[in-house]
């Protein structure tokens, strides 16, 4: 049984070019994503922006995370 999607959160990391081999092993399913493609996106599955938060790792690349839920009516 499939149960309707009622929360999802996704998480970004800023790309920089660093040659790092563990990522090219995922280039397949890598991809780049603007953050109001994905905004309009959850949107059009009723899904509405519910909190944001941006951490900087040790490398001083950014992570981002988003949490999406369901909207209610």
């Amino acid at each position: 049984m499939v149960r309707p999607i009622n929360e999802l959160v996704v998480l970004f990391q800023s790309v920089s070019n660093t040659g790092v081999e563990s990522i090219k092993s995922v280039k397949d399913i890598f991809q780049l994503v603007d953050k109001d493609d994905l905004h309009s996106k959850a949107l059009k599955i009723d899904l509405e922006l519910i909190s944001t938060e941006e951490n900087i790792l040790p490398n001083g690349k950014l992570l981002f995370t988003y949490e999406f839920g369901k909207v209610r009516m």
